[in-house]
């Protein structure tokens, strides 16, 4: 080593072209480095989640997480496992060793859960999947004295211009109730028109469907033929017919019902400055690494954050709900 350096003090030259070509080096290097805002991490992890509705945890564990471990104990790769059962629903987490492939880990414990024989019969399709973990960029409040189709209806307009942004790969809506049509049959009408319950809900489910019909083969190609019963909104539903008279009148179920378009029942309720309010979390998109050249501006970087803030100003100005960044 003392060789070395005595070397490059006599020769001056060959010592200060080496500095160069380091510096060069590191220049190049640097401006080549991926770079991420937000950096995505990956956690290693398996997840195998299975529902069993009206199960209780001590049940669960038994006949659903127990026997998941035992038909994962022999795969490898496998670094630790470790497992949560609650109410109607088992969750098994399985730590990857380090340097394993997660892909095929995920592929050798699914097939191992899927040829589990002995499940009960009322669970669930199963879940295997890679556990991800996420970054928030931005959480919205958006609320307003609109009405609950208004304020849905804004919330997922906004939702589906987050998801155009570069950077962005899940928008979270929170407070979003599921449309829900209400039928109300009183007692009275049924007697009136000698029908019973089960009358009305046996027109319902025979009449709100879509049927294939065949195919009809032409010259000029093969036409799929295809009935079109579903019903979706109130009137849709109100145009099914309960009763054909010979005389071809019909007693629909809008002539012995009420029918409502609504909402499902709320198990919570989410209010801004004393407003109904729904909520959008923001998350970061998958891996997503830019290689400015170096007199590249910075301004010119992917900016999934400003493009969020440009969508909600856009929407708060011309919305009757008032989109709120909250972080």
């Amino acid at each position: 080593m003392q060789g070395i350096i005595q070397w490059f003090v006599r020769n001056s030259k060959a010592a200060n072209l080496l500095m160069i070509m380091i510096l060069i080096g590191g220049v190049f290097g640097i401006s080549h480095i991926g770079r991420e805002v937000f950096p995505a991490i990956n956690p290693g992890i398996v997840r195998v989640d299975i529902s069993y509705p009206g199960a209780g945890p001590a049940e669960v564990e038994q006949q659903v997480t127990q026997r998941i471990e035992q038909a994962i104990s022999d795969v490898k790769g496998i670094k630790e496992v470790s497992s949560f059962s609650r109410r109607s629903h088992s969750t098994v987490r399985v730590e990857t060793v380090d340097g394993y492939d997660e892909l095929r880990l995920l592929n050798d414990i699914k097939v191992q859960v899927d040829s589990i024989s002995t499940f009960p019969a009322d669970i669930e399709r199963t879940v295997v999947s890679l556990e991800e973990w996420s970054t928030q960029i931005m959480h919205i409040a958006i609320g307003g004295p609109v009405s609950q189709r208004q304020l849905k209806d804004t919330a997922l307009d906004m939702r589906d211009k987050l998801l155009l942004i570069p950077g962005v790969r899940q928008v979270d809506v929170w407070g979003d109730r599921a449309d829900e049509v209400s039928i109300e049959v009183s007692e009275l009408d049924l007697r009136r028109y000698n029908l019973s319950f089960d009358d009305v809900a046996n027109a319902v489910r025979r009449s709100s469907l879509d049927l294939p019909a065949g195919m009809v083969r032409s010259d000029r190609g093969d036409i799929q033929v295809q009935t079109r019963g579903q019903a979706y909104t109130a009137d849709d539903f109100a145009r099914i017919p309960l009763v054909s008279r010979a005389d071809g009148t019909q007693l629909l179920l809008g002539d012995v019902a009420d029918i409502e378009d609504g909402f499902e029942e709320e198990s919570g309720v989410i209010r801004f400055n004393g407003n109904p309010a729904m909520n959008l979390r923001v998350l970061q998109g998958i891996r997503w690494m830019w290689w400015p050249p170096p007199m590249r501006s910075r301004n010119s970087w992917p900016r999934p954050a400003s493009s969020c803030r440009r969508v909600w100003s856009s929407i708060s100005g011309s919305t009757s709900p008032r989109p709120t960044r909250a972080a």
